[in-house]
Formats: C-alpha cells, structure tokens, sequence
C-alpha cells in the first residue's frame, strides 16, 4: 500500500472512531434528560420575546398556543423585524387576549430584533421563541418551574419539525440528528447547541451577553449565546429541559431551496465559534463526509472505501434510531435511506458557500 492511500485510511479511521465517540456520548447523554413528571402551579413573571418577520400564515397558529397557557402571569413582546406583509397589524388587531407590547426593531435581523426587545423587558427571567412556533398548554409553566428551582442560567428545550410531504420528512430526519446530538451532548456535561425557537434565560445574564458581545453574524443569537455563557459561567448553569411540555414544533422548510439556504446559514455560523469542543464536532462532521466524497475520486473503489460508507451509514443509523425512539418521532427507513446517501455531499457544500458568504446580511 502506498503512501497516500495508507494516510487517507488513516485519517478515515480517526474520524470515524471520533465521530462514532460523539454519537455514543449523545445517546447516553439524552438518557440523562428525564422527563418531568410533575409541574408546581409557581406565580413568576416573565416576558416573552418573539421577533417576527413576514409570518402571517403562522401568527394565528402562535396567538392561540399562547393563550393556551396555563401559566398566565406573563408579557409577550413582539418584535417586528421589518415585516413586509400584514403581521403586525394581526398581532395587533387579534392578541387582545395576551398581554403584549409591539415595537418596530431598529436594525435588521433576528439578533438586532432580539437585543431590541431585551430592553423594554423589565422580568427577571425571559423566554424566547419564533413566531412560526407552535408550543404545548405547559410550555411557559415548565420554564417558570425550571427558573424556579434553579434560579439563574439559561434553559433549552427540543425543538422537532412537522412535516407535510416526503421531501419535508426528509429534512426532519436531518434536523432530528441535529437536535439529538445537541441535546445529548448537553445532557452528558458538554452542551455545544441549541435552537434559538425554544430557550429561557436569566435577564441578567442575556442582557450581558448582549451588550459586551458583538460579532458580525446578523443570526447565531442562540448558538453565540450558549458558548458565551459556558464560558463565562460555567456547564454547571446551563440546563437542557425535556418533557412532552416543553417540546416545540416549528414547521419544516417547504423546499429543498430553503432548506439549502438555512443550512448555508447555520454552517457559516461555525466561522465565528470559539467553544472549542463545537469547533471539534464541525470538524469532524465536516471532515468525515468530505472524506467519504473524496473516497469516490481518489480511490478506487476497493473494501476500504465501501466500509467508510458502511460505517458511517451504520453510525448514523443507530443516532436516528435513538433519536426517534427518544422523542417518539416516526420511523423513516426510506427518509433515511436518501438522506444518508446525500448528507456528505450537502454537508461539505453547504458549510463551503457557507464560509464565504456574507454573514452580516442573514435574517
């Protein structure tokens, strides 16, 4: 065997063995987050805050979720980031019921909407969420619990697709992978993601990050905001929550154009980590399935190369089967099938454009 082949299995191996460690690690973490059984009745204020831009079709969806809640002792505070269309004029004509305040964001993007919103809240603790969200009864009542026995430090919860059509099952199955590994990992010690529709944090401790932290990411308000705390507190006040009540649902991207370019989005985030176990898991992902494109063109096609994909095809599979089991998600064998076939070649690309566009731009 010559030089180059030997280095590329070599190489192959690590990744494999690492990637294979993460999942591992994963699964065991979500074993961790048990569900909470019991709710108390606890009578804390909090503010919600929930930029939206163009979501007309999904504000009634949200309006009613959250007049829903049991927990009534709450503010919502809507924070419109340069709609186009009618949605603030529905919210402001059919919220009667909720308790809202409605401001216009000053600059563009989620995160300037964010930080805009975070000033007018006068609550010790505040929860976030997306307009296109649809939450449980519980939903706010399982964060006032969570604030109320831990006091300060951020809080996250899963967030799961709901799907229409095949194609859409296809992006949930990725987005499950995504959510099971961040969620697994934050239960084993080690959180390195979450997903910015469905987070609770001490006012002190957003406002901070807020006003000492600045990059040039128009999104990663959630991401961003997870490693700085970690860094600047401590795992020990990070807490992933899961329970069937704290569980969101938020719509699938409707075509595989909009799933390219949210992907594109995420991926170019990865340019601005600074946790460094994160920028050890993009890596790798990065790294195996750009080995396993580079499999086909550099080799020929011989065991070792067909047992990189089995490996990581087989990997991947007892990740999703965990995963779903987890969260009660169905099964999606031919979902898989395609998309595991796909995953290397989306990955590299989209985490490649991702780094060379312009982060300042994205809403």
């Amino acid at each position: 065997m010559n030089f180059i082949p030997l280095t590329f299995y070599s190489l192959s191996f690590f990744m494999i063995v690492a990637y294979a460690f993460i999942v591992i690690r994963a699964i065991s973490g979500l074993k961790k987050l048990k569900f909470e059984d019991t709710i108390e009745p606890v009578d804390i204020a909090i503010d919600v805050i929930i930029p939206f831009h163009n979501e007309i079709e999904n504000l009634p969806h949200i309006v009613k979720s959250l007049q829903d809640q049991t927990h009534h002792n709450y503010r919502i505070i809507w924070v419109n980031d340069h709609s186009t269309d009618n949605s603030l004029q529905y919210l402001q004509n059919n919220s009667d019921k909720l308790e809202s305040i409605f401001l216009n964001s000053p600059k563009k993007g989620k995160k300037a909407a964010i930080s805009y919103g975070i000033q007018f809240s006068d609550a010790k603790f505040i929860v976030f969420t997306d307009a296109d969200v649809i939450h449980h009864p519980k939903w706010i009542e399982s964060y006032v619990n969570a604030f109320h026995k831990k006091g300060e430090g951020l809080f996250f919860g899963p967030v799961i697709y709901r799907t229409n059509s095949f194609i859409e099952n296809i992006f949930r199955l990725d987005f499950l992978s995504l959510m099971g590994t961040g969620m697994g990992l934050a239960g084993s010690g080690n959180p390195i993601y979450m997903n910015g529709a469905n987070y609770g944090i001490s006012k002190k401790l957003v406002q901070n990050y807020y006003e000492k932290t600045a990059n040039n990411y128009a999104s990663g308000d959630d991401v961003f905001l997870l490693h700085h705390i970690k860094k600047v507190v401590g795992t020990e006040s990070i807490y992933a929550l899961n329970s069937e009540e704290i569980l969101v649902e938020t719509p699938a991207p409707k075509t595989l154009c909009k799933f390219i370019k949210q992907r594109i989005r995420w991926g170019g985030k990865t340019t601005g980590y600074k946790d460094l176990p994160a920028i050890a898991l993009a890596i790798i992902v990065f790294g195996i399935s750009f080995l396993q494109i580079a499999s086909l063109f550099l080799l020929s096609f011989s065991i070792g190369v067909l047992s990189i994909w089995i490996a990581k095809i087989f990997i991947d599979l007892i990740a999703i089967i965990n995963y779903s089991k987890f969260w009660e998600q169905s099964k999606l064998t031919l979902s898989f099938t395609i998309m595991t076939s796909l995953y290397p070649f989306y990955i590299v690309s989209t985490a490649i454009i991702g780094l060379f566009s312009n982060k300042s731009k994205w809403s």
